[in-house]
């Protein structure tokens, strides 16, 4: 595991069985969002990477991305 994803775990652990009370008004499970559009965030990252693309190499990759939803 990387460091990411283990300091993610030790996050999430803390969130939820840690002392301080969390909020009820919150979608969140700890700070995984159930509701989350992964898709939307990877078409907000992808343009944002296009436009700093666009601006230094004046050029961009297409993005693709392939769905699996079982």
């Amino acid at each position: 595991m990387s460091r990411i994803s283990i300091r993610m775990l030790i996050n999430q652990h803390t969130l939820l069985f840690g002392k301080k009370p969390v909020s009820n008004n919150t979608r969140h499970i700890g700070s995984i969002d159930p509701q989350c559009d992964v898709m939307d965030v990877v078409q907000d990252a992808y343009e944002n990477a296009r436009f700093l693309c666009d601006q230094y190499y004046l050029s961009s990759p297409e993005l693709i991305v392939k769905q699996n939803s079982e």
